[in-house]
């Protein structure tokens, strides 16, 4: 007993140390070993200049657009995930997600020097200011916040947090109105949309567009439609040859969302609203495919530019309503930019580490500049990951295993992928950050196997057996992956909200209700299957347990997504027995340890 009241005490500690921050003056940069990996993931253009954030690297790389060359590199954090110009000044914000820093740069004739670091809520993935450059806009992923930071023109060190705003979402992208009145955050892994009005510093509206994967947010040519690039899954399409073939399983779009809708003033801005009016266009087509469609690029004549990452193209053409032109790259483009001509078209390769330079009057690629002189050595995870992130793994093209498990995580919705052997009792997509300890796998803890379970994902859910990757036997290397995933932080310890007291009390209670004989930390599953009062349509009611580990992190419990969150599972599902009655304190302090973990 006394060892458990210390691993508690240590527990509790952990989570506390977590969720603190603070802010900090930048330090000088300091010489840096050749990076393995850049793995570059957005762009900004200022005057002749393209500055590249590489993920993987922590830089940023320069580019000089006129002459159409590496210029210079400057290493700013440890894992950088964003990047945005502050208004029309040369300055740049950067997000660093794992220091979990904005960081405000100066720009000199292509060299980029730190100016200041503030810490912000936990993992933001990014950043927008304003067009005057007096506020920027932060989306922190797994804290579920968005966080307005002041930006003082006047004094070089002028950051600032004014507001931190919780949505009830993972928010990734970012846009700001072009009178700077209003943002709109995007959904990382779902269809959520979330407003904040920028003058009251304030959430104004939240929207669901039902949707998967939104990218590449934008302004239409003619100014009134928020733009993005999406996926579509229909739960009740099983994963059978002829579904995946027309598209009937899962879809890649274009959509344009009247912003009149989006920026009208909401009676209850809690409250979310189904999003009913759009325009919408689908990008591929049976036979030849775009999966995982990204960032999106309008050019001042009104051509679209669009990156396919998932078949590694990028797509043009100024009728959406015809099939676009393709043109292949480097393997997964996930960013585009344009330089100040609008020539030429710059498409970064997040897995190739290069910038390719597409001319416009040409329609080719002209030129590939590498971010870096090395030679990578692959692990064997490595490779895992590429294939992953790879929509040719399956039938034409249609979808790669991020386009269900966005980096490791989930959409949240459901999908017939006949993990039962039934039809018509789709089942939730699971969260595979963290899986790699615990199995076994699928709902029905019938996959004792990790490979086996990946080879029943490539063969049956992707319908890629016959896809050149799939005969290269890609199980163990994408199983050698899943296993370098890490389970995601309870939102309540990414926003650093931690009671010790209800921390304490929560896990005491699971104890006593017994949650831990099927949930067993540390990683809150087991092996077996269990009734818990609850049956598909085909009358399955033993079902292996899903880790508890970042429970809070989801969208939706149980097999079917019947139980909206934690609460709702307490509350209105009585799970697991019935029988027992939860004071109002009690019922709070376990949510707070189970919104801990």
């Amino acid at each position: 007993m006394q060892k458990r009241k210390c691993q508690l005490h240590m527990l509790i500690l952990m989570l506390v140390c977590i969720g603190s921050g603070h802010s900090h003056s930048a330090e000088p940069p300091s010489p840096q070993p050749q990076p393995q990996f850049y793995a570059p993931v957005e762009m900004v253009t200022v005057d002749q200049w393209l500055y590249i954030a590489n993920q993987d690297s922590g830089s940023v790389s320069v580019v000089k657009t006129g002459e159409n060359r590496m210029f210079s590199e400057t290493f700013i954090g440890q894992r950088i995930s964003s990047l945005a110009r502050v208004g029309s000044q040369a300055r740049l914000l950067f997000t660093d997600e794992v220091k979990h820093e904005l960081v405000l740069s100066s720009l000199v004739q292509g060299h980029v020097s730190v100016i200041k670091r503030i810490k912000v809520p936990y993992s933001p993935v990014g950043v927008k200011s304003t067009s005057g450059g007096t506020l920027a806009v932060v989306a922190s992923l797994w804290a579920r916040q968005v966080t307005l930071v002041d930006i003082d023109e006047t004094v070089e060190s002028g950051l600032k947090i004014s507001k931190k705003i919780n949505i009830p979402f993972n928010p990734k992208e970012v846009w700001i109105s072009a009178d700077d009145s209003h943002a709109i955050v995007s959904d990382a892994f779902a269809g959520h949309i979330a407003t904040i009005d920028l003058k009251e510093r304030q959430l104004a509206g939240l929207f669901n567009v039902n949707v998967q994967n939104i990218r590449g947010l934008t302004t239409s040519t003619d100014g009134k439609y928020l733009t993005f690039s999406h996926q579509l899954l229909s739960p009740n399409s099983a994963t059978v040859r002829n579904n995946v073939f027309w598209g009937n399983t899962l879809e890649n779009l274009i959509r344009s969302v009247p912003l009149e809708v989006l920026l009208q003033p909401q009676s209850d801005p809690g409250s979310i609203i189904k999003v009913t009016h759009w325009l919408q266009y689908p990008v591929g087509n049976p036979g030849n495919a775009a999966g995982d469609p990204g960032d999106i690029l309008f050019t001042s004549d009104g051509e679209l530019f669009i990156c396919f990452a998932g078949t590694s193209q990028i797509a043009h053409g100024k009728d959406l309503h015809n099939l676009l032109d393709r043109i292949n790259v480097g393997s997964r483009p996930i960013a585009i930019a344009a330089d100040q001509t609008e020539r030429f078209i710059y498409i970064a390769s997040h897995f190739d580490d290069t910038i390719e330079v597409f001319d416009r009057k040409s329609n080719r690629v002209v030129k590939k500049l590498p971010l870096g002189d090395g030679q990578p050595t692959y692990s064997l995870a490595d490779k895992g990951k590429r294939l992953f992130y790879n929509s040719r793994l399956s039938l034409d093209g249609w979808y790669s295993c991020n386009s269900c498990h966005v980096d490791g995580h989930t959409v949240g919705g459901l999908n017939e992928n006949l993990s039962d052997s039934n039809k018509f009792s789709p089942k939730r997509i699971l969260s595979l950050l963290g899986t790699g300890e615990t199995g076994p796998w699928a709902w029905l803890g019938n996959k004792i196997d990790l490979d086996g379970q990946v080879l029943k994902s490539i063969h049956i859910t992707m319908q890629g057996g016959n896809s050149g990757l799939a005969k290269g036997n890609p199980a163990p290397s994408i199983s050698a992956f899943l296993r370098t995933l890490q389970p995601a932080p309870g939102v309540r310890t990414a926003r650093g909200e931690l009671i010790a007291e209800q921390i304490k009390r929560g896990s005491q209670l699971f104890e006593t209700l017994k949650c831990s004989e099927c949930h067993a930390p540390p990683t809150y599953t087991t092996v077996n299957t269990y009734d818990v009062g609850i049956q598909d349509e085909h009358g399955l009611k033993d079902f292996n347990p899903p880790s508890l580990r970042g429970v809070s992190q989801r969208y939706g419990l149980f097999h079917d997504n019947r139980a909206a969150d934690v609460r709702a599972v307490l509350e209105d599902h009585a799970h697991p027995d019935d029988s027992i009655s939860l004071s109002k304190s009690d019922l709070e302090a376990l949510i707070h340890f189970l919104e801990s973990i």
